[in-house]
């Protein structure tokens, strides 16, 4: 379009740069009538007068373009057929004043170009302007706060606002940028709207319907995380990519969740801190917030500390330079004790992980787990007494005395399905087909974290429709919701470490249910095979064929989970008659060659004196053999075990 008013680049350019409204207006109107009208003029020109205006953030021009002064009617809401230029809103992301002009004028804010409405260009815009260089895992989330507190950032944060407050559902965009990891996204929405943001009600309608419709970011997170550690349990793909990948959208999460947290806490302070601490420099204003947050207890001197990622650049010289300065200004404050009003106490530089005691009026609620109905004696006479004893009893198997939750739920899968242990089960699964409420006492046992009863269970209802693992899953993922909340709120405490071990257990449950999920008809369909039923097989066969069946389901079986030398049962020491699921009478005995002929001499005069002690006794005599003839007649292996059989039997029948 240049080429056709030869004057648009020397002197409608230099009008816009200057911002000379008079100067601006008088040109339009000369260039219309030279063209014949204003339409003319208005179809040829305007859009690139109104992209340049916005460029330049020429206030005075875009006013008396949008009043009407050039003649000229622009629809600052038009979209190019070809997308070839964005709406003015999206493009004004870095001028409030402009964005507040094009409002008051009638702009949208539910108009997307290229799928960004003009508060998504906005919260970009601060991510690409940080001071920061790209957020990632490997640095700490304090620092990206105290970065985002400094004056040159506050002219970006009014363009948020104004936009936010402006938007129609914006949690749908807040959504979405949880779900893709956005630290900085979130980071920008927290200081320019914290009370919306963490609003218990921000995702209504947007979340599970078991929670009334209502879902806070802080939930969102938290269901997120546990999302990822139930992938991280029962992934699939043993690449080191993929987890690599899962790990860091975890720690991704995690920082998250602790950005959420300062703002529940701290959120008012950085407030007051950002906006009557402008006349200090950057240095001193980021070590005033620096301070705020270690005296919260929030964070910790190291955590300021950026990671070293030189890569010769300008922009990463200055940045660390900065740091150094800061980290210096920050250090001397904190062995200084230095006082930063509102009430803030002297702290410490090697007191600062110790002084903090958890405020609970500043806390959010806790999350509350799923209610799931306990039992009660009414389900005790229906039956659920009968299945709490057949699975606790199972539970004392001389099979399952070495196994712990530390070691892997796959082994205990596998020790499910040794053949010793059928018969339990079945008694089990017949107790259960008449037992009512399967399900609430599936949820009881995850809750209580006794997993041996809990996948014994699974095994035996597994595809029934009286047991729907959905509602299992609900309440364990509930549970460990409220358990990662609290240890995150403890961090650091003495009391974390239990909450940890309560967390690994849960997340054990949610691997049994993906076990059964997935492979429960595959492993059932192999214990009913003639495979499994003939003929003697070892119990370490049996256990790498279940092995197998759970790598076919997709599990990633690590070394550890393979390897079942930790397991007695597996070992081979133990032999095919299992002998030690026998009473202690009936056990093996390690004898002398003389005290062995002792003892079944012993044994044989105390079994003929028995039986023909009562000469009064009628029917046939029973003769028991002599030794010579046990010793010939029986193999040695069980040659004892005979003996102490006939024992047992002749105490017997000395009682009757």
């Amino acid at each position: 379009m240049v080429k056709y008013y030869r004057g648009y680049d020397g002197i409608i350019q230099g009008l816009i740069d200057g911002d000379k409204k008079d100067a601006f207006v008088a040109r339009i109107h000369q260039e219309a009538q030279s063209v014949g009208g204003y339409d003319v003029y208005q179809s040829l020109m305007l859009t690139q007068i109104l992209a340049c205006i916005v460029h330049q953030s020429a206030l005075n021009c875009a006013t008396a373009l949008l009043q009407g002064h050039t003649g000229l009617t622009p629809d600052i809401n038009a979209v190019h057929p070809d997308d070839a230029s964005a709406p003015p809103l999206h493009c004004s992301s870095d001028d409030p004043e402009l964005i507040e002009l094009f409002l008051r004028y009638g702009a949208r804010t539910d108009i997307r170009f290229q799928g960004f409405l003009p508060l998504c260009c906005a919260i970009d815009n601060i991510s690409i302007h940080t001071h920061f260089i790209g957020w990632s895992t490997r640095q700490s989330i304090y620092m990206t706060i105290v970065f985002m507190c400094l004056q040159d950032q506050t002219e970006l944060l009014e363009c948020v606002r104004l936009l936010f407050r402006a938007t129609n559902e914006v949690e749908k965009e807040i959504y979405r940028y949880v779900k893709d990891g956005k630290i900085i996204q979130i980071l920008a929405l927290l200081m320019v709207a914290r009370e919306e943001v963490t609003s218990p009600s921000l995702f209504k309608g947007l979340c599970d319907p078991a929670l009334d419709g209502n879902m806070s970011l802080r939930q969102l997170v938290l269901s997120e995380i546990v999302s990822l550690m139930a992938s991280r349990v029962t992934l699939v793909s043993t690449s080191e990519e993929a987890l690599d990948e899962l790990n860091n959208k975890l720690e991704t999460m995690m920082s998250m969740l602790s950005l959420i947290q300062v703002f529940e806490r701290a959120g008012d302070k950085i407030e007051l801190h950002r906006r009557y601490l402008t006349k200090l420099c950057p240095k001193l204003l980021a070590a005033q917030i620096a301070c705020l947050l270690i005296n919260e207890g929030l964070a910790e001197y190291k955590d300021f500390e950026l990671k070293s990622h030189d890569d010769g650049s300008a922009q990463t010289r200055i940045v660390s330079s900065f740091n150094l300065d800061f980290l210096e200004i920050l250090e001397l404050k904190l062995n200084k004790g230095m006082q930063l009003g509102s009430g803030i106490t002297k702290i410490y530089k090697h007191y600062a992980d110790n002084m903090w005691i958890p405020r609970l009026s500043d806390h959010p609620p806790t999350l509350e787990p799923m209610t799931i109905p306990l039992l009660s004696n009414e389900d005790d006479a229906k039956g659920s007494s009968p299945l709490k004893v057949s699975l606790e009893k199972l539970c004392h198997h001389p099979y399952l005395n070495d196994w712990t939750p530390k070691k892997s739920t796959f082994k205990l899968v596998c020790i499910l399905c040794l053949p010793q242990l059928k018969e339990s089960l079945e008694s089990i699964r017949l107790v259960a087909c008449k037992t009512e409420g399967i399900e609430a006492i599936g949820c009881n046992l995850a809750r209580q974290g006794k997993l041996i009863e809990l996948a014994s269970l699974l095994m035996v209802v597994s595809g029934s429709s009286d047991m729907r693992s959905n509602a299992i899953r609900r309440c364990v993922t509930s549970d460990l919701q409220a358990l990662v909340d609290s240890e995150f709120k403890l961090k650091g405490r003495s009391s974390s470490h239990k909450l940890v071990d309560e967390k690994e257990m849960k997340l054990s449950a949610l691997l049994l249910l993906e076990v059964f999920e997935r492979a429960g008809n595959s492993i059932n369909h192999y214990l009913q095979s003639d495979t499994y039923n003939e003929g003697r097989r070892s119990r370490l066969k049996i256990a790498r064929e279940i092995q197998n069946l759970l790598e076919k389901a997709g599990f990633a079986m690590k070394s550890k989970d393979a390897d079942l030398n930790d397991i007695k049962c597996f070992s081979p020491a133990f032999d095919s008659v299992d002998h030690i699921s026998l009473p202690s009478t009936l056990r093996f005995r390690q004898f002398s060659v003389a005290a062995e002929k002792k003892h079944m001499q012993r044994a044989s005069k105390s079994f003929h004196t028995m039986v023909r002690g009562n000469s009064k006794c009628r029917g046939p005599r029973i003769f028991a053999p002599t030794p010579k003839a046990l010793k010939h007649g029986i193999p040695n292996v069980n040659r004892e075990w005979f003996l102490s059989l006939g024992v047992v039997i002749a105490k017997l029948i000395k009682r009757v």
